[in-house]
């Protein structure tokens, strides 16, 4: 299938197919949305960085172990990384801060710990942000509070600590809280005092449940 040069789609979700993705389908520089999710795949080649046409790459609901490629940080035109259920541990790359483009970042239910790099607050078109269920720690960055076109963020259940910063905090009032939109950051460790001091984030977000 890596010899498919004029590809644009691929289309495979929602089968039983098993191993790594092969390293091979990153020679697909036609292809614009790649959809393997639901299925048993095991791990993501470095190499999918070649795909320079890719705007969409779903690989939820695999079997995907090892850390998330920083390569894939070279994928200007993505507006669309799905990753969510699988069993990918080690850090979320800060490359993935070059992404531009990028509207949806689903990282959720994983098992991804270390920090939740500044970089991220790069996004200035993204719009959902699904970091929950992992195992991410420290405290958020100040720079998410630039992300002001997020209408869907979910960070609840892993083992952030605060401050919860101001920026995050005047997001939440601005934006988070009106009807429609979602912000999740329950079952972290954010203290009375932190919730006392964002109150947005105390009540719409529910923080410090």
């Amino acid at each position: 299938l890596g010899r498919l040069n004029l590809l644009t789609y691929m289309i495979l979700g929602y089968n039983q197919m098993t191993g790594p993705i092969p390293p091979s389908f990153g020679n697909l520089r036609s292809v614009y949305d790649m959809e393997l999710q639901n299925n048993y795949f095991t791990s993501i080649p470095a190499e999918l960085s070649g795909c320079s046409s890719l705007t969409s790459l779903s690989l939820g609901f695999n079997f995907l172990s090892g850390s998330v490629p920083a390569e894939l940080g070279k994928l200007q035109s993505l507006t669309g990384l799905y990753l969510e259920n699988n069993q990918l541990n080690g850090t979320i790359p800060a490359e993935l801060g070059q992404l531009s483009q990028l509207a949806a970042l689903e990282l959720d239910h994983n098992l991804i710990s270390g920090t939740v790099p500044k970089e991220l607050g790069n996004l200035g078109n993204l719009e959902t942000l699904h970091l929950h269920f992992n195992h991410l720690s420290g405290d958020l960055p100040e720079s998410l509070g630039g992300l002001e076109a997020l209408v869907d963020f979910a960070v609840d259940d892993n083992k952030l600590v605060g401050p919860i910063p101001s920026g995050l905090e005047k997001l939440v009032c601005s934006r988070l809280a009106k009807v429609g939109r979602r912000c999740l950051m329950n079952n972290n460790m954010f203290t009375s005092t932190d919730c006392a001091n964002s109150p947005c984030s105390a009540k719409t977000c529910g923080a410090c449940t």
